[in-house]
């Protein structure tokens, strides 16, 4: 039972690490591509 335990455990903080790794990566995208200023798509001018 202690086994199972541990594994939830360890379960757990891997999904918490990779949600608010996911969390930041998505905030770090809108910032980068600028839909925080109303462009849906993502799209830059490249030139």
């Amino acid at each position: 039972m202690a086994e199972y335990a541990l594994l939830v455990t360890f379960i757990v903080v891997l999904l918490l690490a990779a949600l608010e790794g996911f969390g930041d990566t998505a905030q770090d995208n809108l910032e980068e591509r600028g839909t925080h200023v109303g462009n849906p798509q993502g799209f830059e001018p490249t030139d």
